[in-house]
């Protein structure tokens, strides 16, 4: 049984950890916007913090 657990949640957390990096991807060059297209550059923040929890 903890063997079948632990494939279970290793094939989860591959897929997990690869949504992630795509999450991160597409919100760090928001970050390093500036002027008018900057106006938004606090809104990844709260999602990038809270990606490792």
């Amino acid at each position: 049984m903890d063997e079948l657990a632990y494939q279970a949640g290793s094939s989860m957390m591959n897929t997990a950890i690869f949504g992630q990096l795509i999450i991160l991807i597409v919100f760090v060059p928001i970050l390093f916007l500036t002027g008018i297209e900057g106006k938004y550059v606090p809104t990844p923040w709260p999602t990038l913090l809270g990606l490792p929890c």
